[in-house]
């Protein structure tokens, strides 16, 4: 069985939001044609939290993964499909 890479798309997009989140202190709510033109793919689902956090989801391995970004810092990826944390302040599963 062959490996699947992570998308490159997920690493763009991640830069993409904290550049703009370190620029404005704020994650930015856009739409598709404003993702393809900052170079973040189909293949990526950005689920918006609000101006604090975003969802950024993608393949990794023949599966899907999450990463959240919060308030600027990067909270990394977990496995499958997770959306915005209920709770800011713990966002679990996040850690």
């Amino acid at each position: 069985m062959a490996s699947v890479s992570t998308d490159p798309d997920i690493a763009t997009a991640r830069q993409f939001y904290t550049g703009q989140y370190l620029a404005t202190k704020a994650y930015p709510q856009m739409t598709e044609s404003d993702l393809a033109a900052a170079g973040i793919g189909v293949g990526i689902d950005i689920n918006w939290c609000n101006a604090q956090a975003v969802v950024i989801q993608g393949a990794d391995g023949g599966g899907t993964v999450s990463y959240l970004l919060l308030s600027g810092h990067d909270l990394g990826k977990l496995n499958g499909k997770i959306g915005c944390p209920t709770d800011l302040a713990h966002p679990a599963p996040w850690k």
